[in-house]
């Protein structure tokens, strides 16, 4: 799972450091992974996501139609709340956008298009 989560961490590092330098802290992604993001990738990416640039005070919806990604994502999710980050998976990217905006300390979005492939 090597090339996928360095990939990964290279890409949200990025998007951690631009959302920081414009202030925009509702990251709004798509994910576009075909096929099945490797758990363990999932597992490795979580834990270093501080490291990544990530804070609690950002709020991330990611927009996946990929239903293996999706279920497989639960166990991140469920780590990433569990340390106090505000993540959620969505199909809808109307949905995505109210579920950031409902925080009443509203910040515009960055909205991203992740892909891992």
């Amino acid at each position: 799972h090597g090339i996928e989560l360095e990939e990964s961490f290279s890409v949200w590092s990025q998007v951690f450091s631009i959302s920081l330098q414009q202030n925009r802290l509702n990251i709004l992604g798509h994910n576009r992974v075909r096929g099945r993001f490797p758990v363990k990738a999932q597992i490795d990416l979580s834990f270093k996501i501080q490291e990544m640039g990530c804070s609690l005070d950002h709020r991330i919806a990611v927009i996946s139609y990929n239903k293996e990604v999706t279920k497989d994502a639960q166990i991140i999710i469920r780590f990433m709340r569990s340390k106090g980050y505000t993540i959620q998976f969505f199909k809808s990217k109307y949905k995505a956008i109210r579920w950031l905006l409902k925080e009443k300390k509203k910040t515009s979005i960055l909205d991203i298009f992740d892909s891992f492939d």
